[in-house]
């Protein structure tokens, strides 16, 4: 697995943050704020407080843009402990869904270690 191709994606913040919102915006109230305390630990006292307070104002794009740190810090944490030559970054700034899928297939293509086969 250590081994294996991982595209990592460089989608924009305000992107991420919108789809997040449109994704996960609608759960209830409630359990967001129980899974959100859930990771208080790392996400930090002020910072959980702060996504609290959000969730319950319904200001779901401040929620998901700081826990949204939590988990990108995460993200790098397990990339770092990756083989750095299996790893590529693919910009994907201001793609529709078809759009980024035709160039992550062309991108994936011309890798070395697929272009060969």
């Amino acid at each position: 697995m250590q081994a294996a191709v991982l595209l990592d994606l460089q989608v924009p913040v305000e992107q991420r943050i919108a789809a997040l919102v449109g994704e996960y915006g609608s759960l209830d109230r409630e359990w967001l704020v129980v899974c959100t305390d859930r990771i208080r630990k790392r996400l930090g006292l002020e910072q959980t407080k702060h996504a609290i307070a959000a969730i319950l104002d319904d200001r779901m794009e401040d929620f998901v843009g700081l826990v949204l740190v939590y988990y990108d810090k995460a993200y790098r944490k397990g990339l770092s402990s990756r083989n750095a030559s299996c790893v590529f970054s693919v910009p994907m700034e201001d793609m529709d869904p078809v759009q980024a899928a035709a160039m992550l297939r062309d991108f994936v293509r011309a890798l070395p270690v697929f272009a060969e086969g």
